[in-house]
């Protein structure tokens, strides 16, 4: 079986794990991780999946530099970012980089910025008559008065770039919006006041290339609390969100792997975009359980090899945490498994 040495450029964050652990199975493969931090890793510090870790503040002054002089030392054969601003650096630097290394498909620096900003994102599904949110931006957390304010509560209140959840509040009423933004615990400058939608999550996570995509599954959260990610996720078929995930990739013109979060409405009966993550996403795990691992056919489509996707199983993935309190409520209700 052909080595091949990957190098995973990271900023410490918390995707990097799952992103690992794809490659668990495949001992023909080491990989070295490069950290944009003078501190150890808190999420992979001990993993036995790593070769070596190396850590530097990276820059867009010094980024070639520090990543060639790496690539060379390792011998590595591809580059794997996880956060959208290290796929910014790879595209703006990829001709001086694929002269020595492979470097993962990623989109261009507008439209990474596009997606990865709510309300740029929001905007842009507007203006191309896909279903979009109701929704505010506010720069400026004292001027909610002067908004013209056509919303219905409650309102979700999101960081314009938050990450995973985090940040978000939920405002039943005016007054209390008013109240949270007054609080002074609000630590982000721009926000995006967003319309409740009344019905269920669903994410499309795909890898495409110049906005076709070539592999993909659809997961339904389940056990999600009110304003985070989920514990667990069900493995469904839908082809009317498909054909609508594709169509706005397609749009984009988008390369590079995504994890995309719909809502569905159930008032209008529709699926609204909310986020377009542009970045491997923490239920990697879950897509590979169920026959799709998303990094591997990354790297060996970049490699130049034949990818193999003839679908994905349907059916549940829970992550650790969740099964366990699955299983204790299980027996307290005596429910079978």
């Amino acid at each position: 079986m052909e080595k091949i040495s990957l190098l995973v450029i990271d900023d410490n964050s918390s995707f990097v794990l799952p992103l690992l652990r794809s490659f668990s199975d495949h001992r023909n493969i080491t990989i070295y991780l490069l950290v944009s931090s003078h501190k150890k890793p808190n999420y992979c510090r001990y993993s036995r999946y790593l070769k070596k870790i190396y850590t530097v503040s990276l820059t867009e002054e010094n980024f070639v530099d520090e990543v060639k002089a790496l690539v060379l030392k390792i011998s590595a054969d591809f580059i794997i970012p996880t956060r959208e601003w290290i796929s910014k650096l790879l595209w703006k630097n990829r001709s001086a980089l694929e002269d020595v290394v492979r470097v993962h498909p990623v989109s261009d620096i507008t439209t990474i910025e596009t997606v990865n900003d709510k309300r740029k994102l929001n905007t842009w599904l507007e203006s191309h008559n896909f279903p979009s949110s109701r929704s505010i931006f506010l720069n400026d957390r004292n001027c909610i008065n002067s908004v013209p304010f056509c919303l219905s509560f409650p309102v979700l209140l999101k960081p314009a770039l938050g990450l995973g959840g985090e940040g978000i509040r939920i405002a039943e009423t005016a007054e209390q919006l008013k109240m949270i933004l007054a609080s002074g615990q609000l630590s982000e400058k721009e926000y995006f006041i967003q319309e409740y939608i009344k019905g269920y999550d669903i994410g499309v996570n795909i890898f495409s290339i110049d906005g076709k995509i070539l592999c993909h599954t659809i997961q339904k959260a389940i056990f999600s609390g009110q304003l985070t990610y989920s514990r667990g996720t069900e493995f469904v078929k839908n082809q009317e969100l498909f054909e609508l995930a594709s169509s706005i990739v397609e749009k984009l013109g988008y390369s590079g792997v995504a994890n995309m979060d719909f809502r569905y409405d159930s008032m209008n009966c529709k699926y609204v975009l909310l986020d377009f993550n542009a970045r491997y996403w923490s239920t990697l795990a879950g897509s590979m359980f169920m026959g799709v691992n998303f990094p591997l056919l990354v790297t060996e489509y970049s490699l130049g090899k034949k990818i193999n996707y003839t679908g994905y199983t349907t059916g549940t993935f829970y992550c650790t945490k969740a099964a366990i309190k699955t299983l204790f409520r299980n027996i307290l209700h005596k429910n079978k498994i």
